[in-house]
């Protein structure tokens, strides 16, 4: 996987593993594909839109402003 150091994609990625979630699991449960998911992780998409942050932030249980590399606590 290349995508860069503390990139959103990094983070979702890593908290996603740690958290048993498979990508499939992650987007049903936030409401978008798979594929986005993807795209994301590896960093094809790198700014993904508000809504998709903030579903992603809910499911993965971390703060908006933490995901997206704004500082922060990583938990809610």
């Amino acid at each position: 996987m290349s995508y860069a150091e503390n990139s959103i994609g990094t983070r979702i990625f890593e908290t996603r593993e740690a958290t048993g979630l498979s990508q499939r699991e992650l987007a049903e449960q936030a409401g978008i594909s798979q594929s986005i998911i993807s795209k994301i992780e590896t960093g094809e998409i790198q700014n993904p839109g508000t809504d998709v942050v903030q579903k992603i932030a809910k499911v993965l249980v971390v703060g908006v402003a933490w995901l997206i590399g704004q500082g922060g606590k990583p938990e809610l």
